[in-house]
């Protein structure tokens, strides 16, 4: 991190200058074209409520002239932070999902952090023209079982670059109390220690030499976007530009339908299951989501390689596949060629899409014995008894996935060598789960 200079204070607020200095947001009839379709499309893009509403944004945070909906959503025990976000395509005829670092994390793919605010400082680095932006996070751990309580104040520069949302972190503070004894600690991005002085000013040293702003956040719950001039006004305070924006978009256009006749939002309901098959038999994927009007399955080589239906009927003729437009994809005729490949689902309503998790089929020869008849039957992987296999399950329960890597230095454990070079970890789990193994 840069060291803190005394002169940085005063270049900050010669650079406070307006947002339109640093780059032209979208205004006028095209931004009147982007706010019809935002607050058009509405209706599928909506998050569903729970004990924590989400909030909507409109704005440009990239300044590309393509405008964004943002939605956030606060945790209020815990103050974590699930956002999503759509940007409109260059082409200007639908809304991109935005990408975030959690995506592909199943449990909290959404998981980011808060960006609910009235405002924030900006910092603009034109030489890269990247924009980032200021959110400070509260974050509380109390558990008082183990007499602890601990406050943590995470500083981040969000920044968008090519879709992707970027967390930032800066640093942070984090206050504990334990035995009636509080403490407070500083650090930085690479864990270095801070004063008191140097975290308050961490977006400064941070961005030294960038233009320096302050920008507005009009954040409004589902239930207030029942027209397009709800849309117009949050864009409008985002771009600074209160009135002009309102006078230049067409708000003579018909009213956007009230929320509560908008279509269901596309949401995964199901995701598909491990199958587990001898050959000849037949293999069932199913999947379901709400508020969808098509869907496409594909499937995954054991290499992570993915096909469409056509390419795999072209590349396995012999292979009788069905239902690769419907929820439930059958594969008839299972043959060991098909061991280990996977499937899944992708959804989608017209504006966004969504995809299932990836199954995957086992195909054993009749000559290997595969035990289902009741949950306590164990699946006789390559020869392994009874006993060596729940040694095994002992040892794989007991793992996380950096741990495996040990473990799949065979030399450890040689009876199960040829398992263990042959199976994947997440795979391996799953079907140690499903046999439900037990003393």
């Amino acid at each position: 991190m840069k060291k803190l200079i005394s002169c940085i204070l005063i270049f900050a607020l010669l650079c406070s200058l307006s947002v339109s200095a640093f780059a032209e947001l979208s205004t006028g009839e095209n931004a009147g074209a982007q706010l019809k379709l935002i607050a058009n499309s509405f209706g599928m893009l909506r998050q569903p409520d729970g004990k924590d509403p989400w909030y909507y944004a409109v704005t440009d945070l990239d300044h590309n002239g393509r405008l964004e909906l943002l939605a956030c959503r606060k945790d209020s025990e815990t103050g974590d932070g699930y956002v999503r976000g759509w940007e409109l395509t260059p082409d200007g005829q639908r809304l991109e999902a935005l990408h975030t670092p959690f995506e592909n994390e199943s449990a909290n793919p959404d998981y980011f952090f808060n960006i609910i605010t009235d405002s924030a400082d900006a910092y603009y680095d034109a030489a890269k023209n990247v924009w980032f932006y200021i959110f400070t996070n509260n974050l509380l751990v109390d558990m008082p079982e183990y007499d602890l309580n601990m406050l943590s104040t995470f500083t981040c520069g969000l920044s968008m670059i090519n879709g992707m949302l970027y967390d930032g972190y800066l640093g942070s503070k984090v206050v504990t109390t334990t035995g009636g004894q509080t403490t407070v600690s500083y650090s930085g991005q690479d864990e270095k220690e801070l004063t008191e002085a140097e975290f308050l000013n961490l977006a400064n040293t941070s961005f030294a030499g960038y233009q320096r702003s302050s920008i507005s956040f009009d954040w409004f719950p589902a239930s207030a976007a029942t027209n397009l001039s709800r849309f117009a006004d949050s864009y409008a305070v985002f771009s600074g530009d209160r009135t002009g924006v309102q006078e230049r978009v067409n708000l003579t256009a018909p009213n956007v339908p009230n929320t509560a006749s908008y279509v269901t939002p596309l949401v995964i309901t199901k995701n598909p299951t491990n199958e587990q098959r001898y050959v000849g038999e037949t293999a069932w994927f199913v999947a379901n989501a709400t508020g969808y009007n098509s869907l496409y399955w594909t499937l995954v080589s054991p290499w992570g390689q993915e096909y469409s239906i056509a390419e795999i009927r072209s590349q396995f003729p012999g292979a009788s596949i069905s239902g690769e437009s419907t929820t439930t994809l059958t594969i008839n005729g299972l043959f060991v060629g098909l061991n280990g490949w996977g499937a899944y689902c992708t959804f989608s309503n017209g504006v966004q899409s969504a995809r299932t998790t990836t199954a995957y089929v086992y195909v054993y020869e009749k000559t290997s014995s595969v035990k289902n008849t009741n949950s306590n039957d164990y699946y006789n992987w390559y020869g392994l008894s009874d006993e060596e296999l729940y040694d095994l399950a002992l040892i794989a329960l007991v793992l996380d996935d950096s741990d495996w890597a040990l473990v799949q230095d065979t030399s450890y454990y040689d009876p199960w060598e040829e398992a263990l070079a042959e199976a994947a970890w997440s795979d391996y789990f799953d079907m140690l789960w499903d046999c439900r193994m037990s003393p």
